[in-house]
């Protein structure tokens, strides 16, 4: 075998090993879910429970969902994200829904991106993370919402 052929061997080699390490290393550097929001001073934790991606005139956007619920008295919270896939950096976030039902009152709104206060450090094909704050008032409540630990690795990453 020539030196050629033994160098380009060794050569795909390490090219093969370094692609598939990639994902690994990706994966490594996000954090694991831990979404704990201050909503109007009470500290809560939510479950991820949902992310698309969907094709807009935009661009790529990411919805991320999130959920929690209590039993006495029955509560139940939602927040919703949208912002641009794979785009990170402060004031990114476009959409933040959040409701919220209790004592038989509902409550929605929205917080837009003039409006919402964020940093978003991971937004990659493994994973998210942002801190962010906002307020919401429906004309009879204020809402304010303050990301504490606001992180999220996906149980399957992105195909790209």
């Amino acid at each position: 075998m020539t030196n050629y052929k033994i160098v380009s061997r060794l050569f795909i080699l390490l090219w093969l090993t370094l692609l598939s390490c990639s994902d690994d290393e990706n994966i490594q550097k996000c954090q694991e879910t831990n979404i704990t929001v201050s909503i109007n001073g009470e500290l809560l934790t939510f479950d991820a429970i949902s992310r698309g991606i969907v094709l807009t005139s935009k661009g790529y956007e990411l919805t991320l969902g999130f959920y929690r619920r209590d039993e006495v008295p029955l509560r139940e919270q939602n927040i919703l994200i949208t912002l641009r896939y794979k785009k990170t950096g402060k004031n990114i976030i476009e959409n933040l829904f959040y409701t919220q039902y209790q004592n038989s009152i509902y409550f929605e709104g929205n917080i837009a991106q003039e409006e919402l206060q964020s940093d978003v450090t991971k937004n990659t094909r493994s994973c998210f993370s942002t801190a962010l704050s906002g307020s919401l008032n429906d004309g009879t409540q204020d809402i304010m919402i303050e990301s504490v630990n606001f992180s999220y690795l996906y149980d399957e990453p992105f195909d790209e």
